[in-house]
């Protein structure tokens, strides 16, 4: 928790969200951010991204937005990245590496951004040498 960036303290920031699994919750017809694929999957009629919960629930930032990549968190006070990583019955993960997120970070670390958040969707361990 490097500079008390929680629990989040959102009034009058400017909040980005960077990645796809940030507002994308269904991946295909058999296939969820938060659910499990296969035989595992139960089809649901709400799913609450975290873009969408953010923006549900707070009310007191000055922004909350979404970017693809790291570019679009320029100016942002605090950064949330969201990466996934997919497995299934039959078709197991070929590493621990989640190189959305180790990728993104990166840049945002370049970019002098010191709160950054991340938020990993992964059905199983990952490698975090990178954080």
């Amino acid at each position: 928790n490097v500079a008390g960036t929680l629990p989040l303290q959102t009034a009058g920031q400017r909040i980005v969200l960077v990645g796809r699994p940030c507002k994308q919750g269904v991946t295909s017809k058999s296939s969820s951010m938060f659910s499990a694929s296969g035989s595992g999957y139960v089809a649901t009629t709400k799913i609450v991204t975290p873009m969408t919960g953010l923006q549900d629930l707070v009310s007191d930032a000055a922004s909350i937005s979404w970017s693809e990549n790291a570019a679009g968190a320029q100016g942002a006070d605090i950064v949330i990245v969201c990466a996934a990583a997919h497995a299934e019955e039959g078709s197991d993960r070929e590493t621990l590496v989640l190189p959305e997120a180790q990728s993104v970070t990166s840049e945002l670390s370049q970019m002098r951004r010191r709160k950054i958040i991340l938020i990993a969707f992964v059905p199983g361990p990952v490698t975090t040498e990178w954080i």
